[in-house]
């Protein structure tokens, strides 16, 4: 996989480094480049279409304006809280990159998925596929609260 080939190279690079093997909270890099599967980012790209009510390729505010006052008002409390989590530079817009960063974040800042990882000293490449694993499973679940929450 060529995602892992490159958190490879730059755990070595870390580990050369620092005399050990890297962990989550040190290298950013690493949680960039785990790997995704196709049919979570298959499940992320749904959702975000199904949000992007203009289908205009960009999550706004717009996406979440009705013309219900009453329903508006919680929308846009909804359309507050998603741009908060996922819209990283601060533009007002949530590109579908920044919706796919924002559930990888998401879901490694989640307890239950890291609580009980090995140590980061076994082999790096079954740490790194043991944590890619969980990230999907989180993945999808968190895609389905954020289906089920808008729906709401």
């Amino acid at each position: 996989r060529k995602d892992s080939t490159v958190c490879t190279k730059m755990g070595d690079r870390k580990r050369r480094a620092s005399g050990g093997q890297p962990t989550l909270s040190e290298d950013a890099g690493l949680i960039r480049g785990i790997y995704m599967h196709d049919d979570t980012l298959a499940l992320i790209s749904k959702l975000y279409k199904l949000i992007d009510k203009n289908g205009d390729g960009s999550l706004t505010r717009e996406d979440f304006e009705v013309f219900d006052h009453r329903q508006g008002r919680k929308e846009l409390l909804k359309w507050n809280e998603l741009r908060d989590k996922f819209d990283f530079d601060g533009d007002g817009h949530i590109t579908p990159e920044e919706f796919r960063q924002g559930f990888k974040s998401f879901a490694l800042s989640k307890p239950a998925l890291l609580g009980s990882l090995p140590p980061p000293t076994t082999a790096l490449d079954t740490w790194l596929d043991e944590i890619e694993g969980r990230l999907n499973v989180a993945t999808r679940e968190l895609c389905e609260e954020l289906y089920t929450w808008m729906s709401s």
